[in-house]
């Protein structure tokens, strides 16, 4: 088994991970046996990199995010910008809000 031990670009090889830890990196799909209690996760195409922590995530605003999809930022910010939802926004609204988009953050495994 070989782990890096600085950072390093690894393409096309295989990471087994228990718990929160990284225990072996494999040339390659590993072939061999693993338990069956594993759970396979393809990450064809996708970055996975350790030791990330997203720290900024506008989740409150979770309600807004399919009302401006399909139009500008310069169409969007007076509707949606800083102070416009404002007055029919409320304290119990932002905090649903947040629970909603962490939860939907939690679930993306992303």
């Amino acid at each position: 088994m070989t782990v890096p031990t600085r950072s390093a670009v690894i393409r096309n090889d295989s990471a087994l991970v228990e718990g929160r830890t990284i225990t072996a990196v494999f040339a390659g799909e590993y072939s061999g046996t693993l338990p069956t209690h594993l759970e396979k996760i393809d990450t064809t195409d996708d970055i996975v990199k350790t030791g990330f922590i997203d720290t900024h995530r506008h989740s409150w605003q979770t309600a807004f995010k399919t009302l401006g999809s399909n139009i500008t930022l310069l169409s969007y910010l007076p509707r949606f910008g800083t102070n416009s939802p404002a007055s029919i926004v409320f304290t119990p609204d932002v905090y649903v809000g947040q629970l909603a988009g962490l939860l939907a953050q939690v679930n993306s495994r992303r």
